[in-house]
């Protein structure tokens, strides 16, 4: 714990330091952003402490902009790739850190390619999504955020899917 604490405030002094222009707006991260970076850390530690870093920040915008917790969309990119940025599952043809399969790319108009290689597009992206299922499904269900990853079908007809869903993401968090 004591290393992950040096490194974080490493990189953060390096790269408040490094060039006046890659200074943040708001130089001291926020509470937030340790723990997510924390979240992520333990859920992948063979993740390079910069992307750590990185993705964090891109996380906690992300979940802002979308009126989402930033631990369930971090666990949920953690359960979908790994946050893996160009994570590709050719069986079920799912792209990017959260997985949007081919229908919802076409449904919300989304870009393949830059889900695979633009990290804030593609973690935007993914809490655009997770955003609309909350819209549709988060007045009537308390676990709304399994419909990430087991669709729109009627809960009886999904319901075992959603307990091994939730099951895995709160492993994530």
């Amino acid at each position: 714990m004591i290393k992950q604490i040096i490194v974080f405030l490493s990189l953060f002094i390096s790269s408040t330091i490094a060039i006046p222009k890659t200074v943040p707006s708001n130089p001291i991260p926020s509470r937030d952003h340790f723990v997510i970076y924390n979240q992520i850390y333990k859920n992948n530690p063979k993740l390079e402490h910069t992307y750590v870093y990185r993705l964090a920040g891109v996380i906690i915008k992300a979940a802002k902009k979308h009126d989402l917790n930033p631990r369930k969309l971090s666990a949920i990119l953690a359960q979908e790739c790994r946050y893996k940025l160009d994570c590709i599952n050719k069986v079920t043809k799912d792209y990017g850190i959260g997985q949007i399969n081919q229908k919802t790319i076409k449904a919300f108009k989304l870009d393949k390619a830059r889900l695979l290689q633009d990290l804030e597009y593609s973690v935007d992206s993914s809490a655009m999504v997770l955003a609309d299922f909350k819209r549709v499904f988060g007045r009537r269900e308390f676990h709304w955020y399994c419909r990430y990853n087991v669709g729109t079908a009627p809960m009886n007809l999904i319901k075992d899917k959603c307990d091994r869903y939730k099951t895995m993401v709160a492993r994530f968090m």
